[in-house]
């Protein structure tokens, strides 16, 4: 077989020249991360793509091919053709410094021994696969299709201030993703997603015109209670165990039952899968889920700690153990999923240890809407004083809470940092409580933890708010936590996993961009295609 052309040398092709140019899903691999990545990262691919057709570890059986060397682009050849094969590339924009070993899609395994976690789906297998994801909250909905072979979005949907009169929803389409807005005043989230698919359908920019051409679809779940440890495909009896699931998240799971209700009947043949916020905290031990009670309220209702935002916190901890170049399994994290709502979970060798939502999502850190952890007796006197009913107090809890009751305005933190800025006592109160019970939650789990390498901030505040993350910080130095204000300051990095501790700092900060779409799909992969 022929050595191959100095060209094809270079791209590491060696003796894959001939009847076919398999390199326009590479182009379109580097596409769609040029957008997240740094520049370099594009040659980081293509040399581990070069590496991958010789060592024959990555994707299955590699066509002959060759690059049009007639065409350029920046950098790298310029190459067309199909391929008739399932590349896995590593798609994390810092390699390992070790050189440890990577497991594709993550697989529910630590990407360094390849052991399984007890929340994880099998491996994938099967063909490409489009998947729509469905993340329906409580005032919101997110979606994406997802081609899950090359880990693209086709489509992008957002959803916000769902069911009030200024409801909107934008939704694009790759490759320009440009945003076209649909006025949804006073529909409900699940009417939000009929629109969508009618898009999905009518629109002429979008990669299908039937509901048949979705082969799966993945449902985030917040809770899943004791009934799911990982995720599930939604049959009938399934279903049943997730109606009894709902009081468990009261703000989350009923709208995302009735989107998975509505989906049941307009697509019948297409698979669902329910993917829980709470199956990455099944390995907490009994002295972090147990809540002092007497044992009868576990043994007949099941009252104990489960969590949430599970598949943030694990996605969050693998790209923070990238960043740092060491194994998932050697380091202590404690990560910060922190947005309208928000948890902190202590990370030990990968597994969740502890976190900070309780038996439903309003334990823990005061949030937008919700108030976190409070003395449970204030119900009671308040219920006593007013005479207000038990459903009066969970909705003023869930819906009334939070920064949203302490600023008086907002339970959005960029309008709340606004408003502090002109001088508004209230909300300046609200930003100082909300820190505070942050920094409070972090250096408990530091107390907790054997070891703390690393704290990782995500989701939108996490990720988006300098501002806030230097507030935190600021009261965490003493712990070894020292925050680099320059790079938590740097212009243009939104989007960019990196570290913005001080080099020396003993425990590194670090800030991933969550992801829970692309998981949620490639859980919903991995089970449609076993059940295939």
């Amino acid at each position: 077989m022929s050595e191959g052309t100095d060209g094809e040398r270079a791209w590491g092709l060696g003796a894959c020249s001939g009847k076919r140019q398999v390199f326009s899903c590479v182009l379109r691999y580097l596409w769609y991360h040029s957008v997240r990545c740094p520049r370099g990262h594009a040659f980081r691919v293509v040399a581990q793509f070069g590496r991958a057709l010789r060592s024959g570890r990555r994707g299955r059986r590699f066509k002959s091919c060759q690059p049009d060397h007639n065409r350029s682009g920046p950098g790298i050849a310029r190459c067309r053709g199909l391929l008739h094969f399932r590349l896995r590339l590593h798609t994390d924009p810092f390699p390992y410094a070790d050189g440890a070993r990577r497991i594709p899609w993550d697989n529910g395994r630590d990407e360094t021994d390849g052991s399984r976690h007890p929340s994880a789906a099998e491996p994938m297998e099967g063909g490409p696969m489009r998947v729509l994801v469905v993340n329906a909250g409580s005032s919101s909905l997110k979606s994406q299709l997802i081609e899950t072979d090359g880990k693209m979005s086709l489509m992008k949907c957002l959803a916000e201030k769902v069911g009030t009169p200024d409801a909107y929803m934008n939704v694009s389409f790759a490759p320009d993703f440009h945003k076209t807005t649909y006025n949804v005043g006073g529909m409900s989230v699940q009417e939000c997603l009929a629109k969508l698919l009618e898009v999905l359908v009518d629109d002429p920019e979008s990669p299908i015109s039937s509901l048949e051409q979705i082969d799966g679809v993945g449902n985030r779940i917040v809770a899943g209670g004791e009934y799911f440890s990982k995720a599930a495909l939604i049959d009938d009896a399934a279903r049943e165990d997730l109606a009894k699931c709902e009081e468990l998240a009261p703000l989350h799971n009923p709208p995302a039952d009735a989107c998975i209700d509505m989906m049941r009947e307009l697509m019948p043949e297409v698979p669902q899968v329910a993917v829980f916020d709470t199956a990455f905290h099944t390995t907490m031990p009994p002295k972090a889920y147990m809540y002092p009670l007497p044992m009868r309220y576990y043994d007949d209702y099941r009252i104990r700690r489960y969590g949430a935002h599970g598949t943030s916190h694990r996605y969050a901890a693998q790209q923070a153990a990238n960043l740092l170049g060491r194994p998932l399994r050697d380091l202590g994290l404690i990560t910060c999923h922190l947005g309208n709502g928000g948890s902190i979970t202590a990370v030990n060798h990968g597994k969740s240890i502890d976190t900070t939502m309780g038996f439903t999502p309003l334990e823990g850190l005061m949030m937008g809407t919700r108030s976190g952890s409070i003395d449970p007796a204030i119900l009671t006197y308040i219920m006593r004083r007013e005479g207000i009913s038990f459903d009066e107090m969970d909705r003023i809890l869930n819906r009334e809470s939070g920064v949203l009751g302490v600023s008086g305005l907002s339970a959005d933190m960029r309008d709340v940092l606004a408003a502090a800025d002109e001088g508004d006592e209230h909300a300046e109160l609200a930003i100082d409580m909300y820190v505070y019970r942050i920094q409070k939650a972090i250096g408990g789990f530091y107390a907790a933890m054997p070891r703390t390498d690393a704290v990782v901030m995500t989701a939108g505040i996490g990720e988006n708010s300098a501002e806030l993350r230097e507030r935190i910080f600021d009261g965490l130095a003493h712990m070894g936590m020292i925050l680099d204000r320059e790079r938590n300051h740097v212009i243009g990095q939104i989007g960019v996993n990196r570290i913005i501790s001080i080099d020396d700092s003993p425990i590194k900060i670090c800030v991933v961009t969550t992801d829970e779409e692309m998981r949620i799909a490639r859980e919903t992969d991995n089970l449609v295609s076993q059940r295939g």
